[in-house]
C-alpha cells in the first residue's frame, strides 16, 4: 500500500493520486493506493496533489519504488534412491512457489562406483553405490548469490533373475564319468 508522508504536516490540501510513470519491467500496477508488481526492478511513481502549490495547481513529485526478488528458501527433491541401471529425472520443487528464480541446474559432485551420468536433470547409473549431486539456481538468494543444495541418491543395485539353466554337457558314453558343469542365464 502506498502512502504519502506530505510536508508541511498541517498543508491544506493532502489528497494523493499515483499513477506509474515508468513501471522498469516490472509490470507493477497501482490501484488506489494498492501498488503491485509482478517482476523485480526499479519503478518510478508518479504521486500528485491537486492544488498542491496553489488552489489550480498541482504538486506533482517521482518516487522510486524497488521491487525485490523473492529469494529461494529451499530446494526439495523427493528421490533418494534408484535401481542401478535406471534413469530417472531430477524433478524438484523450488520454495517458495512464488521464489523469482527457479531453473535448476544439476551438477554431478560424486559418481562414487555408481557410472552415474548426468544429462540435463536426467541421471542414469550402472551399479549400486552413492551418487552426490548439487542443485544451484543462479539469483537464487537475496544477495543476488547463487542458491545451492546437496543431494545424496543411494543406488541399489539391481538382482538380475535366472532365466535359464543349461548343461555344459549333456551327453557320455556307458561307463564313463560326467563333470556336471552348467551355464546360468542371461
Amino acid at each position: 500500500e502506498l502512502e504519502a508522508v506530505i510536508t508541511p504536516e498541517d498543508a491544506t490540501n493532502q489528497t494523493v493520486s499515483w499513477s506509474v510513470a515508468d513501471d522498469g519491467g516490472t509490470d507493477a500496477v497501482i490501484d488506489g493506493v494498492s501498488f503491485s508488481a509482478t517482476r523485480p526492478g526499479d519503478v518510478t511513481v508518479t504521486v500528485t496533489i491537486e492544488g498542491g502549490t496553489l488552489p489550480d495547481i498541482q504538486y506533482r513529485k517521482d518516487l522510486t519504488v524497488t521491487v525485490l526478488p523473492v529469494p529461494v528458501t529451499d530446494i526439495e527433491l523427493a528421490l533418494t534412491e534408484i535401481d542401478s541401471g535406471e534413469a530417472v529425472t531430477l524433478d524438484a520443487e523450488v520454495l517458495p512457489e512464488n521464489a523469482t528464480a527457479k531453473d535448476i541446474v544439476w551438477t554431478l559432485i560424486d559418481a562414487g562406483t555408481t557410472g552415474a551420468a548426468l544429462d540435463g536433470n536426467s541421471l542414469m547409473t550402472g551399479a549400486g553405490g552413492r551418487v552426490v549431486l548439487k542443485a544451484s539456481i543462479e539469483g537464487g538468494q537475496a544477495s543476488g548469490e547463487a542458491f545451492e543444495k546437496i543431494f545424496e541418491i543411494t543406488v541399489n543395485q539391481s538382482v538380475v533373475l535366472v532365466t535359464d539353466i543349461q548343461l555344459a554337457q549333456a551327453e557320455m558314453l556307458q561307463g564313463e564319468t560326467l563333470e556336471l558343469s552348467a551355464n546360468v542365464l542371461p
